[in-house]
């Protein structure tokens, strides 16, 4: 299993490696597309003791301290934006656990053989696949409030949770991040 991310520095200088994704803390290697705007909040209601700046340090916490539906109910409760993706220190090798909580899209795909990618848009997807040689077999688009569960590349376990909180503002991405200004 492999997770990559590209971060748009929202909050927390990327010069700071610990701000920087993937977020690697006790239990969890965790990627998130979207911000959280109440992650001051999440941290003192969840006794945090924080490393970073980078708002994605409160999801990795409840990755870390929950059950994989569990963590993705509590991040449903936060306000913002969230797609995620993780790996677990305590799992088997080859499991993967995804979700797309609110607002972030999220987009898997899965090859012939069984493998799954995934990224934030169709677009994306099919570009990086295309430049790497790789045929999808088929496309899904993640609907807010879905968590899956990957064991070697095939979609295992899938779960619908509730999500209150849908944003109705998204950070304007295509400006430069306020980090990249220098």
């Amino acid at each position: 299993s492999v997770i990559v991310h590209t971060r748009y520095a929202t909050l927390g200088d990327p010069a700071q490696a610990e701000n920087n994704h993937p977020l690697i803390r006790p239990g969890v290697m965790l990627v998130h597309n979207g911000h959280i705007r109440d992650h001051q909040l999440a941290t003192k209601t969840y006794k945090i003791k924080r490393t970073a700046q980078v708002d994605s340090e409160v999801l990795a916490f409840l990755a870390a301290k929950f059950t994989p539906v569990e963590a993705c109910i509590a991040m449903a409760n936060l306000q913002g934006t969230a797609a995620v993706a993780w790996l677990a220190t305590g799992d088997r090798t080859g499991v993967l656990h995804a979700a797309r909580i609110t607002g972030s899209p999220l987009v898997v795909g899965q090859t012939e053989h069984g493998d799954t990618i995934g990224a934030s848009t169709e677009v994306l997807l099919r570009k990086a696949c295309g430049m790497s040689g790789i045929v999808l077999d088929w496309v899904h688009h993640v609907q807010p409030g879905t968590y899956l569960r990957l064991e070697h590349g095939v979609i295992a376990d899938w779960h619908k949770f509730e999500v209150d909180f849908m944003p109705t503002t998204r950070p304007d991405y295509t400006r430069p991040s306020v980090y990249g200004r220098r």
